[in-house]
C-alpha cells in the first residue's frame, strides 16, 4: 500500500472509530430503548444477513434502482451531450431541466402514483427522475469545458463532426459525465428509499415498517447499516468502472498506479 492510500485508510478508520465511540457514549448516556448500542446494532445486522427475507426485500427494492438508474444514465448522458453541443436543444430543454432541479421531488410522487399506480413502473420512474437531472447537468458542463482550441485543431487536421465526437468531445467530457453518474447513483438510492417509505413499500420499506411495528430498534438500525453498506459497495463499483473506462484522468502525480 502506497503512502497516500495508507494515509487515506488511516483517516477513514480513525473517523469510523471515533463515530462508534461517540455513538456508544451517546446511547449509554441517554439510556433510551430507541437508540441501540453499536454492539447490539452489529449483532442485529449479522442476523439480518443470514435471513432470507432480507435478501428478498433487497432484491425487490433494487429492481427499481437498477432499471431506473440505467435509464437515467442512458437518457441523461445523451441529452447532456446534445444540449451541451447544440444550442437550440439547450434552449428547448433548459426550462424543463431547471424545473426538475428546483422542484421538490416528494411533491411529484403522488402524481407519479396517480399516473402509474402502485407498480414497478412507478418506482422505476421515481428513481429515474431523481437521478436524470444531475447526470444531464454534469454531462453538459463537461461538453462546455472542452477547449475550443482543441476542437479547432481537430478541424484543421480534417476531423468531421463524428470524429470530433469520438476522439475529442466525449473523451474530454468523460470526467464530468462520470461525476454526474456517481452523484446520480446516490440520488437513485435516495429516490428508491423515499419511494419505499412514503408511497410504495414492497421490499426494504416493508422491513422498516415491520421492525418499527415490532418496536425493534436493533434491527431497524441494522437495516440502515445494510443499506449504507450496499450504497458504499455500489459507489465503489461505479468508481472502479470509471477508473477502467477513463484511466487517463487518474494518471497524475497524486496517484501511483
Amino acid at each position: 500500500m502506497n503512502p497516500e492510500k495508507a494515509k487515506s485508510f488511516s483517516l477513514v478508520t480513525g473517523f469510523f472509530v471515533l463515530f462508534v465511540i461517540a455513538w456508544y457514549l451517546f446511547a449509554e448516556s441517554i439510556n433510551s430503548v430507541l437508540i441501540p448500542t453499536p454492539l447490539n446494532t452489529f449483532a442485529a445486522l449479522i442476523k439480518l444477513i443470514f435471513e432470507g427475507a432480507t435478501w428478498k426485500a433487497f432484491w425487490l427494492s433494487n429492481q427499481s434502482l437498477l432499471i431506473g438508474f440505467f435509464l437515467a444514465v442512458v437518457v441523461g448522458v445523451v441529452i447532456g451531450l446534445m444540449i451541451g453541443r447544440v444550442q437550440w436543444m439547450e434552449q428547448a430543454f433548459n426550462p424543463w431541466l431547471t424545473l426538475l432541479l428546483v422542484l421538490p421531488m416528494s411533491m411529484m410522487m403522488p402524481m407519479i402514483i396517480m399516473a402509474f399506480g402502485f407498480s414497478l413502473a412507478a418506482r422505476v420512474f421515481i428513481v429515474f427522475i431523481f437521478a436524470m437531472p444531475t447526470i444531464i447537468v454534469n454531462t453538459r458542463a463537461g461538453i462546455r469545458e472542452v477547449p475550443q482550441e482543441l476542437i479547432e485543431m481537430g478541424r484543421v487536421f480534417g476531423a468531421n463532426e463524428v470524429d470530433l465526437w469520438r476522439h475529442i468531445l466525449v473523451k474530454s467530457a468523460a470526467p464530468s459525465m462520470w461525476a454526474g453518474i456517481r452523484i446520480g447513483l446516490g440520488r437513485s438510492i435516495t429516490g428508491m428509499m423515499l419511494g419505499e417509505l412514503l408511497l410504495v413499500a414492497v421490499g426494504i420499506g416493508v422491513l422498516f415498517k415491520v421492525f418499527q411495528g415490532q418496536f425493534d430498534p436493533d434491527k431497524t438500525f441494522g437495516l440502515v447499516g445494510l443499506l449504507i453498506a450496499e450504497s458504499l459497495i455500489l459507489m465503489k463499483i461505479c468508481r472502479s468502472i470509471e477508473r477502467r473506462l477513463i484511466p487517463w484522468f487518474y494518471v497524475s502525480k497524486f496517484e501511483n498506479k
